[in-house]
């Protein structure tokens, strides 16, 4: 009898784990910010889980922007719990790009020191509240 208990709940507790996705309602975490700019690039969010520089367990979402229209950009990433850390990766970035208003999940938390960003190439400045990346100049 004891062993069938304790088989029962082993049991019960493996198929609550398997089939949590099932069942729980996991709500997505939202990024928006504020983007302008000329020409069209790919961006991608990266939230990572840890408070390291690494990224190694990160969830992304990446799209592609037409930053002639000063626009609002929303990313809605899945499954991506109490992140601890923000990058954004941009790609085919020709020009100039002005980012304001980074917020998290719909405002609940605001990004407001911008001194904390790092760019491995080109130039970054902060002007009121605004973030500003240039991309590296590239002689042919």
């Amino acid at each position: 009898m004891k062993k069938r208990t304790i088989i029962a709940i082993i049991i019960t507790a493996l198929v609550v784990f398997c089939s949590n996705r099932l069942w729980l309602d996991f709500k997505p975490m939202a990024v928006d910010f504020n983007i302008s700019g000329k020409g069209i690039c790919n961006i991608e969010v990266q939230l990572n889980k840890e408070n390291n520089d690494k990224f190694e367990r990160i969830k992304s979402l990446g799209k592609k922007i037409n930053l002639d229209k000063n626009q609002h950009a929303h990313f809605s990433i899945e499954r991506a719990k109490f992140p601890k850390r923000l990058r954004l990766v941009f790609k085919n970035l020709d020009s100039t790009v002005e980012i304001k208003n980074i917020t998290l999940k719909k405002g609940k938390y605001k990004i407001d020191d911008l001194n904390q960003f790092m760019l491995n190439q080109g130039e970054i400045a902060i002007q009121n509240n605004t973030l500003q990346i240039t991309p590296p100049h590239q002689e042919i």
